[in-house]
C-alpha cells in the first residue's frame, strides 16, 4: 500500500508547471497518500501552494557534503514511493523500492508534459484528473482584486534568454491594433521592465512587470485572462495548464517538446529560418528566428483567438 510519496521535481519553474498534470494524475491515483515534493529555496514557496502537495523539504546542491548525508538520513526509509522528474540517485540511496526508472529511452520525441505523464504512467489508476490549484493567502487576493482590473490581453514577450525575447517595436506596432479597444496586462520580472517601457504608458495597459509573484499570476490568469500573448516561458506552461487562450512565439525552441498544451492555441514560427529550432543558450545569427516574425501573423491569430471569445 502507497501511504507516502516523495517526488523530486525539476529545478526550472517552468518544468516544474510542465509535470503538473502528471502530479494531477498521481494524487488522483493515490487520494490518501501523502505527498511531499522536493524543492530549492527558489521554488519552495510556489510548489508549497500547489494543491495536490501536502509538505515540501528543501535541498540545496551546493550544500556540503555533510549536510546532504544528514538531509537523505532524514528521509530515508520513510516513503512508499518515489516520483523523480531529475533522473538522479535519490531512489537507491533513500532505499525507497517503488520509484520511476532509471534507464529512461524515448521512443519518439514528446511534448515534455506527456513524458512526465509517460514517467509516471506504471503507477497510475486513473487517466483523467481534476487539475490542482495554487492557493494564496486571503490578503493576496484582496490585493489582486484592489488593482480592478478588466478581462484583458495578457503579454509577456519578454525572456531572461535574450534569444528568445520578441522585439519591442513589433509588440508595439500589435498592441497598437488591440488598444483601447482591449484592455493589456504586461507580465514578467524586474528585469522586463525596461523592455516594457514606452508600452507601459500606452493607454488601456496596466503594467504588472516585476510587481506580482507566480502565484499572483496565476490568480490573474484565472480571473481576468482572455487570451495571452507570450514567449516559450513558465507562463505559457501556466497559461496552458489553466487552458486557457493562447498565442505563443517561438524561436530557438522546439514548440513539439515546449509549446503549448492547451486547447485553443496558436504557435508562431519563422519557419524561413532553417536552424530553427536550435535549442541553444545563443545565437550566431543576431535571434532571426524571433526577430523576424511577422507582427501581421501575430494579430491575425490574436484576433482570431478573441474573436472565438465572443462567439
Amino acid at each position: 500500500m502507497i501511504k507516502k510519496i516523495l517526488i523530486n521535481f525539476p529545478t526550472n519553474i517552468g518544468d516544474i508547471i510542465l509535470t503538473f498534470p502528471a502530479i494531477d494524475l498521481i494524487r488522483a491515483s493515490y487520494p490518501q497518500s501523502q505527498m511531499t515534493a522536493i524543492a530549492s529555496s527558489y521554488t519552495h514557496d510556489f510548489l508549497s501552494r500547489y494543491s495536490p502537495i501536502d509538505d515540501v523539504v528543501v535541498y540545496d546542491k551546493h550544500w556540503p557534503i555533510k549536510d546532504k548525508r544528514k538531509f537523505c538520513g532524514k528521509l530515508k526509509g520513510g516513503y512508499d514511493l518515489m516520483i523523480d522528474f531529475k533522473h538522479s540517485l535519490l531512489p537507491f540511496i533513500l532505499r525507497i523500492k517503488k520509484h520511476t526508472p532509471l534507464i529512461r529511452l524515448g521512443k519518439m520525441p514528446l511534448h515534455n508534459k506527456d513524458k512526465n505523464i509517460s514517467l509516471v504512467s506504471s503507477f497510475l489508476k486513473v487517466h483523467k484528473a481534476p487539475r490542482g490549484e495554487i492557493v494564496l493567502k486571503n490578503k493576496e487576493k484582496m490585493h489582486m482584486e484592489s488593482l480592478e482590473l478588466k478581462p484583458s490581453i495578457f503579454v509577456s514577450t519578454y525572456s531572461r534568454s535574450r534569444i528568445k525575447v520578441y522585439p519591442q517595436d513589433k509588440l508595439r506596432e500589435i498592441l497598437k491594433h488591440f488598444l483601447p479597444e482591449y484592455s493589456v496586462v504586461l507580465l514578467g520580472d524586474k528585469k522586463s521592465s525596461s523592455y516594457y517601457k514606452g508600452i507601459s504608458l500606452m493607454e488601456g495597459v496596466v503594467d504588472l512587470s516585476g510587481e506580482t509573484t507566480l502565484a499572483e499570476v496565476y490568480y490573474l490568469m484565472v480571473h481576468y485572462c482572455q487570451a495571452i500573448l507570450c514567449v516559450d516561458s513558465s507562463l505559457l506552461h501556466l497559461a496552458s495548464y489553466l487552458n486557457l487562450k493562447i498565442v505563443a512565439l517561438f524561436g530557438p525552441t522546439d514548440e513539439n517538446c515546449y509549446g503549448p498544451f492547451s486547447q485553443d492555441y496558436r504557435v508562431i514560427t519563422n519557419d524561413s529560418i532553417e536552424c530553427r529550432p536550435c535549442n541553444k543558450a545563443e545565437c550566431c545569427r543576431n535571434c532571426e528566428c524571433m526577430k523576424e516574425i511577422e507582427s501581421r501573423k501575430v494579430i491575425e491569430a490574436l484576433r482570431m483567438m478573441l474573436k472565438a471569445d465572443l462567439s
